[in-house]
């Protein structure tokens, strides 16, 4: 490189970094504010003007090549580290794809979940109803040793998952080692393969509707369920939101308004404090209700319970909850990358803040750490499940009067 290539790379690398560090500052502070007033904030604000510092040194000084895209996904990071708040994060432009498909419950691959450990292939936990791997005749318990020939026994499961991904369309050649030790080669297609979220089935004169998550498309999957579970004869209701991280607000204020009668049902305020509220209409679901919680429930599925709880609509049967109580707003950069920020602190219905606080049920139970981890991946059976049999007890006491 001559010094004229060096001149350019560090004036290139001053401007990329100052700039990206102020859009990042404008989108975490204020939304509306230029940039060139920013910039001024930036260089009379003392604290902020350590960055342009740090900029500077590193520019002066450092010896190695710089990957400045690096360097801002390590400064951001340590910007939303640095609030202190677990719920604001950063979502850099690797990792945007992922978190969609998180939000919007849908994602292209063959359609299975996986776990992996060293020195061993993708192990097959779920298989999604639609996928390719279901069309295909995958099963859980089936190892994946190679895709399209390459081994994954020595790759980290992050590597070896980009493997089998791809393109939507596109086809996967899976060496798959089934559980009886016999091998063969399948080919599996990608495709679009939408999140189930929302299960149902009637137990006894109890519906029981478990929820994954409370992003895009949860609410309708719900009220359906609960629809015909009622049409089936359900004559109680048990909502299972254990091991629920929450979602959209839109998601779960429709939950609420389709189960509870008229009256608030959420309050928020941001930080310049402006309050808002969300109101539920007459229509209402008037049968016995629990709700099973425990301490990986939090955000919109801990607020659900509450606001039932609230309403005396349902009995809260569990553990304790996380106790999560702002809600987050993600603003994106300029790269398409993101922060997801909290900005605004919100209440349930009787104006509780769940934050740090969380919710005890009405009924606590702990569970094995063996059935714990059974339930975490599906595998407990509803006879064994202690918490849930607690739940249905109470619906069935109601119903009996």
């Amino acid at each position: 490189m001559n010094e004229d290539e060096k001149r350019k790379r560090k004036v290139n690398w001053k401007r990329f970094v100052f700039t990206a560090l102020t859009l990042v500052l404008v989108a975490a502070l204020s939304a509306g504010t230029v940039w060139l007033v920013m910039e001024r904030k930036l260089r009379e604000n003392k604290p902020y003007e350590k960055l342009l510092e740090a900029v500077r040194l590193i520019d002066e000084n450092y010896i190695g090549e710089v990957d400045t895209g690096a360097v801002i996904d390590g400064a951001i990071d340590g910007m939303m580290a640095g609030l202190g708040d677990r719920w604001s994060y950063y979502v850099s432009l690797d990792e945007m794809e992922e978190h969609m498909e998180n939000v919007n419950n849908s994602y292209v691959g063959i359609g299975i979940t996986v776990a992996k450990a060293d020195g061993e292939g993708l192990v097959v936990q779920e298989v999604a109803a639609g996928g390719g791997a279901e069309e295909a005749g995958l099963v859980p318990g089936d190892m994946i040793l190679a895709a399209d020939g390459t081994s994954l026994l020595d790759m980290d499961l992050d590597d070896a998952k980009k493997l089998v991904k791809g393109a939507e369309g596109t086809s996967v050649v899976l060496t798959v080692q089934h559980e009886d030790g016999s091998q063969e080669d399948i080919s599996v297609q990608r495709r679009l393969v939408e999140t189930q979220t929302v299960t149902a089935e009637l137990i006894g004169s109890v519906g029981y509707v478990t929820i994954s998550n409370f992003n895009h498309g949860v609410a309708e999957h719900f009220i359906a369920a609960v629809d015909d579970l009622i049409a089936q004869g359900a004559q109680g209701l048990v909502f299972d939101v254990r091991f629920n991280g929450g979602g959209r607000l839109t998601e779960l204020m429709d939950m609420l308004d389709y189960l509870l009668p008229e009256g608030l049902l959420f309050s928020s305020e941001n930080n310049a404090g402006v309050e808002s509220s969300v109101y539920s209409d007459a229509d209402c679901i008037e049968l016995p209700m629990a709700v099973l919680v425990n301490d990986n429930t939090y955000s919109a599925a801990e607020f659900f319970a509450e606001a039932l709880r609230e309403y005396d609509w349902a009995v809260v049967v569990g553990q304790h909850t996380t106790g999560k109580g702002y809600s987050q707003s993600t603003l994106y950069l300029s790269d398409g990358s993101a922060i997801v920020l909290s900005t605004k602190a919100y209440y349930t219905p009787h104006g509780q803040s769940l934050a740090d606080v969380g919710i005890a049920p009405d009924i606590e139970k702990e569970i094995s750490d063996e059935d714990y981890y059974s339930l975490y991946l599906g595998r407990l059976d509803h006879a064994d499940d202690e918490q849930l049999q607690l739940a249905l007890e109470s619906v069935e006491e109601k119903i009996a009067g």
